[in-house]
């Protein structure tokens, strides 16, 4: 709903009253709220009228109050509350993957069996050389 609401926050970082209130009440009776695609913007400013309309002495600095029109660059709650769910789920992510690495490792046998195809070709050459570690024919290793 914070989201939804989207009530621009002022330099020293706080709401204004009037913006909030008009924002609980447009959520939560669904008037003029930008879902999906809908243009914000177009929705505040068919609002604007409306209340004009309504109430045709009301004082621009009111209207701004009552239904605010933040521009691109200004901070609102929903744009600070969008950070703090990708700080989070992006936290959660660190942590879960941090978690499978660590399963893994403990799962994983301390020495595994290295295959020649695996190994670059300097070693593998280098190894034909050692007798020891070459196939034994009547054995078969």
């Amino acid at each position: 709903r914070l989201v939804l609401m989207n009530m621009p926050v002022a330099e020293d970082m706080t709401v204004h009253f009037t913006s909030t209130l008009m924002a609980l009440i447009r959520t939560a009776l669904d008037i003029k709220i930008a879902k999906g695609g809908a243009d914000r913007q177009q929705l505040d400013s068919e609002l604007q009228k409306e209340t004009l309309a309504i109430w045709p002495h009301l004082s621009q600095k009111m209207l701004d109050l009552l239904v605010p029109m933040p521009k691109a660059s200004d901070l609102t709650v929903g744009k600070i509350y969008a950070a703090m769910m990708i700080m989070d789920y992006y936290k959660q992510s660190k942590v879960k993957k941090q978690r499978q690495q660590l399963e893994e490792q403990k799962n994983a046998p301390m020495f595994q069996r290295m295959e020649p195809s695996s190994l670059p070709q300097e070693i593998i050459a280098n190894a034909k050389a050692l007798p020891y570690l070459q196939q034994d024919p009547v054995s078969g290793l």
